[in-house]
């Protein structure tokens, strides 16, 4: 669902700083804000295997995010008091491309 938008900013290591920022619809039509900033690091064989459009794991790759949720959605009010972190599980690049995570509450 729009809108949502991306930046990243490729540091001279050769890591990248992620600040991603969307909203979400969830399947009972509630919207949840999210953002989250993050780093990004792979070998450069990894990032060229995923440019070609080979899906990686967390075995390739290090992305670890804080997300922050919001909403004003009553059965999900408990997301605006938590703080996230997650980490990639999957991705892939190019047509048909995606992001899995898996995200945890810190308690």
């Amino acid at each position: 669902m729009s809108p949502g938008a991306d930046w990243v900013q490729i540091l001279p290591s050769g890591s990248s700083r992620l600040d991603v920022r969307c909203t979400i619809e969830t399947d009972d039509d509630a919207l949840i804000y999210l953002h989250y900033n993050g780093i990004f690091s792979a070998s450069e064989d990894a990032f060229e295997r995923m440019l070609s459009g080979e899906v990686l794991t967390s075995k390739d790759l290090y992305c670890i995010s804080t997300p922050t949720l919001r909403t004003s959605a009553e059965k999900y009010a408990w997301l605006n008091h938590v703080q996230c972190v997650g980490k990639v599980v999957e991705v892939k690049d190019g047509e048909g491309g995606f992001i899995k995570y898996d995200i945890f509450v810190v308690r």
